[in-house]
Formats: structure tokens, C-alpha cells, sequence
């Protein structure tokens, strides 16, 4: 899925089909390439956000998945990385690093306790930020109700 904003910004979207239909929550992706646009976004360039979401590599049973947000901004400097893994290994909130990063990295440590990851660097292959989100991999369940032939999403 291509989305272009004449002359600034493009993003390409690609998944697994098998994971189209995975839980994931609530604007985590949308937290991490909101930041894409806002640090990287000038006049006069044009940024790209691939958004990947597939198996995660290390895991052959497939019961985690990788989703990857790669931009062609400028990367993010190597302080910043230092304050997030500060702040993924104390829980203190870190001056000078985004609330939005804090706040994401917080929900998922609740949602999943030590089954969620989050890294965030610098991509090699398109010069800006990198960020991959590994999660257990979750379905919504078909549930049938007493009287009703249809099972319902719950």
C-alpha cells in the first residue's frame, strides 16, 4: 500500500497475510511513525517510512512478530538511543527524550511484560531511524454464544 503526499512524504506497508488480521495495540506503529514525520520532515525533502510487519526471524514457531518502521530522515543521534535504553532497563523517565517513545515502550512492557521488544537505531539501509517492535503474536478468538449459530469476535 503506497500513500503519497505530493513532494514529501511517502510510505510503503507490507505484511505477512497470515498477520493481517494479529492484534496489535493501539497506535504503536502510528506513535513511532508520527515521530519519522516529525523529526524528519522538511521542506523540500521528501521522506519514505517502510512499515514491514512479518515473523519475527529468531523465532521458528512463529508465535512472535516483528513489525519494522525504517525512514530516510535523518536517523536518530546516538544520545537519544542511549537515554531509550536507559529508560527500557530503569523505568525512569529520561529528559530530553519523547514522551510518545516513554509512553509506548511502557504499554507494551504492561500489555506483555518481557515478551515484547523494542530497539530503535540507526537503519544502514535507508540512512534514518530504525525501529523494530517484536511481539507475541495474538488473534481475536471466534466465540459461538448460547442461542446463535454465527460465532462472535471477542
Amino acid at each position: 500500500m503506497h500513500r503519497p503526499i505530493p513532494g514529501l512524504f511517502f510510505s510503503i506497508v507490507e505484511y505477512e497475510e497470515d498477520l493481517g488480521k494479529a492484534l496489535i495495540p493501539p497506535l504503536i506503529v502510528q506513535n513511532f511513525a508520527e515521530n519519522a514525520i516529525k523529526h524528519s520532515l522538511k521542506i523540500g525533502n521528501r521522506i519514505t517510512i517502510l512499515v514491514v510487519a512479518d515473523y519475527c526471524p529468531e523465532d521458528e514457531e512463529k508465535k512472535t512478530m516483528r513489525i519494522r518502521l525504517a525512514d530516510t530522515g535523518e536517523g536518530i543521534s546516538d544520545e537519544l538511543v542511549e537515554k531509550i535504553e536507559i529508560f527500557k532497563k530503569t523505568g525512569v523517565h529520561q529528559e530530553g527524550l519523547g514522551v510518545g517513545i516513554q509512553n509506548a515502550i511502557e504499554r507494551l512492557k504492561s500489555l506483555y511484560d518481557d515478551k515484547s521488544t523494542v530497539r530503535i537505531g540507526r537503519d544502514e539501509a535507508y540512512g534514518g531511524t530504525n525501529v523494530e517492535i517484536i511481539l507475541p503474536i495474538y488473534y481475536e478468538r471466534k466465540v459461538k454464544e448460547e442461542n446463535d449459530e454465527d460465532p462472535v469476535d471477542r
